[in-house]
């Protein structure tokens, strides 16, 4: 896992691949766990998969993560701000989404690609599509879809929709309880070894400093 300088707090119940760990035929060949960076709490039965990243920029404050979080390959969460990047519960972060927002709610689902800035607030039940990008101040209230408009990504339409939520948490539930069903023996473990829960624990790299 790379670190620097970090406390994680892992909550019982939580999946979070350590790449140092990594099992042949991986271990070597360029695998990398999550990359956990700064003061961050993840929540009770959240999965974190090889090469997502949560960090904390130089001087902000911590991010925490609700339960039941799904954080994909190259899903990074960062906070920038200098208060505390709360996540809510149920939250699904897809292939390669860039996520800087410092208040998100539960059962939100970030498609792969687009990118969410800080000066964005995420209510609940929202869903941002694939590639767009949201770098200004705005507040998605509940249930809201974000979608790409013609060819420029920060072109986009927002549409209310309201079982969104009902939606979203389905979705992630039923995505979750495959990943935990299958856990250790078949998938996230058959090649990665997951980080032990753990309370305002330093991390390997922040103890060996």
């Amino acid at each position: 896992m790379a670190t620097t300088s970090s406390v994680v707090r892992i909550a019982e119940g939580a999946m979070v691949c350590d790449g140092t760990a990594a099992k042949p035929p991986y271990h070597g060949s360029g695998a990398a766990g999550a990359m956990l960076t700064g003061d961050i709490t993840i929540g009770r039965d959240t999965v974190v998969f090889p090469g997502a990243q949560i960090r904390c920029s130089e001087g902000a404050g911590p991010v925490v993560i609700g339960r039941g979080c799904v954080l994909e390959e190259g899903a990074c969460l960062v906070n920038v701000g200098p208060g505390e990047m709360r996540v809510g519960d149920g939250n699904l972060f897809e292939v390669g989404c860039a996520v800087r927002a410092q208040k998100v709610g539960d059962y939100n689902t970030f498609q792969p690609k687009c990118e969410v800035g800080q000066g964005v607030t995420v209510a609940s039940g929202c869903s941002i599509a694939p590639t767009v990008v949201l770098d200004v101040a705005l507040k998605l209230e509940d249930d809201c879809s974000v979608f790409r408009l013609g060819g420029a990504v920060d072109e986009y339409s927002i549409q209310r929709r309201p079982r969104n939520t009902e939606t979203n948490r389905a979705r992630v539930n039923s995505y979750r309880t495959a990943l935990a069903s299958q856990g250790k023996k078949y998938y996230l473990g058959k090649f990665n070894e997951l980080l032990p829960p753990s309370s305002a624990s330093p991390s390997p790299a922040a103890a060996a400093t």
